[in-house]
C-alpha cells in the first residue's frame, strides 16, 4: 500500500485512474494524518481519465490527492500524441518541487461531512452536521444512521460513476424521499400488519373466551341443577323423617292419654266405690242405732 517502504529508490508515485475510489474520505483523511504526524509522503502524480463532457467527482479527488502529496494533477487528452502526452507530465512533474500537507478544505470537500475521527449527522433544525456520540446510541437509531450511511455512500458512487454534482440539499431531499418510501412506508406496513394481527388474535381470543364463558356458564347450571334437586330430596326426606316423627309422637301421647284416662277412671271408680260402701256403712249405723234408742227410751219411761 501507499506510505510503505518497499525501496529506497521510489521517489513519486504515478496514478492513472477515474478517480473514483471506494472511498475518497478514508484516502484523503490518512494522507492528511499522515502529514500531520511529520510522516515523509512521496508525491502522488495523477492522470485522470475521464469523459468529455466535463470534470466529474473523480477528477476533484485525483487532483486533492496530488496536491495532499506535493504530486500533479493532469487530465488524459486523447487529442495528444503518447510523446506529447509524456511530455507534458513530465513538465508537470519537474514543476512540483516539494510536497505539500493536505488541508483540511480538500479533505472536507470529498470527505463525509465530520471531523477527523469525529463522527457527525445532519440536524435539520441546525441546518448543519453535528457530532453524535455513537456510543450511547440506541439500537434504532443505528439501525437508521447504518441505512442512511450506506444510501449516502451508495449514491456518492453513482455520482462518481455518472460524473454528476450533487448540492447537499439535493441528496438530503433525496434521501428522504427514499427513507419514506423504504423505512416509514415499509415500517408504517409492518405496523399495519402486525395491528391486523393483533386484532385478529384478540378477536379470536374474546370468542374463544366467550364459548369458555358460556361453557362455564352451562357447567354451573347443571351443577345448580344437581345441587338443587339434591337440596329438594334433602329436604324432602327431613319433611317425611319430621312427618313420621309427629306421627309417632302424636301415636304415643294417645296411648298415653288412653292410660292415664283409664287410670284416672279406675281411680274415680274405686273412689266411687269407697264413698258407696261408706255412705253403706254409715246408714248401716245408723239404722243399728235407732232400735237402741227406743229401749233406752222406754226404760226410762218405765
Amino acid at each position: 500500500p501507499y506510505g510503505e517502504r518497499r525501496s529506497d529508490n521510489v521517489d513519486c508515485y504515478y496514478l492513472f485512474s477515474d478517480g473514483l475510489a471506494d472511498d475518497a474520505a478514508a484516502c484523503l483523511q490518512w494522507v492528511q494524518q499522515q502529514a500531520e504526524a511529520g510522516t515523509p509522503l512521496r508525491p502522488v502524480h495523477t492522470v485522470g481519465f475521464f469523459p468529455r463532457n466535463g470534470s466529474t467527482a473523480g477528477e476533484r479527488f485525483l487532483s486533492q490527492l496530488a496536491a495532499a502529496t506535493g504530486g500533479t494533477f493532469q487530465i488524459y487528452n486523447a487529442d495528444l500524441s503518447p510523446s506529447a502526452a509524456a511530455a507534458a507530465m513530465l513538465r508537470k512533474t519537474k514543476e512540483s518541487s516539494k510536497p505539500a500537507a493536505a488541508s483540511p478544505e480538500a479533505a472536507v470537500d470529498a470527505a463525509e461531512p465530520a471531523a477527523a475521527g469525529v463522527p457527525k449527522v445532519w440536524d435539520d433544525a441546525l441546518g448543519a452536521f453535528v457530532a453524535v456520540d455513537l456510543q450511547n446510541e440506541d439500537a434504532s437509531t443505528r439501525a437508521e444512521r447504518r441505512w442512511a450511511e450506506q444510501k449516502l455512500k451508495q449514491r456518492r458512487l453513482d455520482n462518481r460513476r455518472l460524473g454528476r454534482i450533487e448540492p447537499l440539499n439535493t441528496v438530503l431531499e433525496a434521501l428522504r424521499k427514499q427513507h419514506q418510501q423504504e423505512r416509514v412506508l415499509a415500517a408504517m406496513n409492518q405496523h399495519q400488519q402486525k395491528l391486523l394481527q393483533l386484532k385478529a388474535a384478540h378477536t379470536a381470543a374474546c370468542a374463544a373466551m366467550t364459548r369458555a364463558n358460556e361453557a362455564a356458564v352451562r357447567q354451573a347450571q347443571r351443577e345448580h341443577a344437581v345441587a338443587v334437586q339434591q337440596v329438594q330430596e334433602e329436604n324432602k326426606r327431613r319433611v317425611s323423617a319430621a312427618h313420621q316423627a309427629h306421627a309417632a309422637a302424636v301415636q304415643q301421647w294417645k296411648q298415653q292419654y288412653q292410660e292415664a284416662l283409664a287410670a284416672w277412671e279406675q281411680a274415680v271408680a274405686e273412689a266411687q266405690a269407697v264413698a258407696a260402701a261408706a255412705a253403706a256403712a254409715a246408714e248401716a249405723q245408723a239404722q243399728g242405732r235407732a232400735p237402741q234408742q227406743a229401749a233406752d227410751a222406754e226404760t226410762t219411761a218405765a
